[in-house]
């Protein structure tokens, strides 16, 4: 049986591989002269001007992650590659569960998704796939664009609408997938949060339920010339209060690596 891992490498590889041909001429100033004025901050601020236009992205996080309100947390460790002008986005969790070996993989490519976390390497504990899965996923992969990849802001595939002094809403379209979210900004002009009503939570009884959604960001460091969130919690406001269900610290990063490995 091909592992859980063994597949996020192979398909990680294959990105990284596909993506060599991508645009990666550095980000001008003029690039970003379009963004409403919070957004061409932030992303001047990231360090991305001047550099390489993002064509994929390694990631690792240490987290903790609970099922449901009142579970205790599982200690995890995570990796993902994502690709910007083909958008993909590939992540793998291990850690355990009852002491048993625990991994997880999502996959995003061709605007669908699919999420599969098994025990053991035998056992499913959590699937999921379809029409709910594609959209929230690719909130997500809007997400990582706004949080770890601002360079990729300019994406033609992005319509942005200012809101307040301090909010601004953009729409992402990928393929038939059409999602949008709220950046929120502090009075400083840093990024704050992000919001979006269109990523649904897996329920107990393999349902999916859609709640705002929400990631505020906790601190700010620089890895390799880009300024990035220190960590994040992941955030669903469920009816009878906010339901905290992942704490991410960012441990590795890299821009257009030449291998998924960290």
């Amino acid at each position: 049986m091909t592992t859980l891992h063994h597949r996020f490498e192979s398909r990680a590889a294959a990105a990284i591989s596909a993506a060599r041909s991508d645009p990666s001429e550095p980000l001008t100033e003029s690039d970003i002269d379009s963004l409403p004025n919070l957004v061409r901050v932030h992303v001047a601020r990231s360090g991305a001007v001047g550099k390489p236009k993002a064509r994929t992205m390694a990631v690792d996080f240490e987290a903790k992650m609970w099922r449901k309100p009142g579970a205790a947390p599982l200690s995890l460790r995570t990796r993902q590659l994502n690709r910007f002008a083909v958008p993909a986005r590939y992540f793998f969790l291990e850690g355990s569960m009852f002491g048993i070996p625990l991994n997880g993989l999502h996959v995003y490519e061709n605007a669908q998704a699919s999420m599969l976390v098994r025990l053991a390497g035998l056992f499913t504990v959590a699937k999921a796939d379809g029409p709910s899965m594609d959209q929230g996923e690719t909130v997500t992969l809007l997400n990582d664009m706004c949080l770890m990849a601002p360079g990729t802001l300019v994406d033609p595939r992005l319509s942005w609408k200012q809101l307040d002094s301090n909010t601004v809403e953009v729409e992402f379209r990928n393929g038939p997938r059409k999602v949008t979210a709220r950046l929120l900004f502090d009075q400083q002009g840093e990024l704050a949060n992000f919001e979006s009503n269109q990523r649904a939570a897996l329920q107990g009884d393999g349902s999916m339920k859609s709640f705002r959604w929400s990631t505020p960001i906790e601190g700010w460091q620089t890895i390799g010339g880009f300024r990035l969130p220190t960590s994040a919690r992941t955030i669903y406001d469920y009816p009878d209060g906010p339901f905290v269900y992942g704490e991410f610290r960012l441990v590795a990063y890299r821009m257009n690596p030449s291998t998924p490995l960290i």
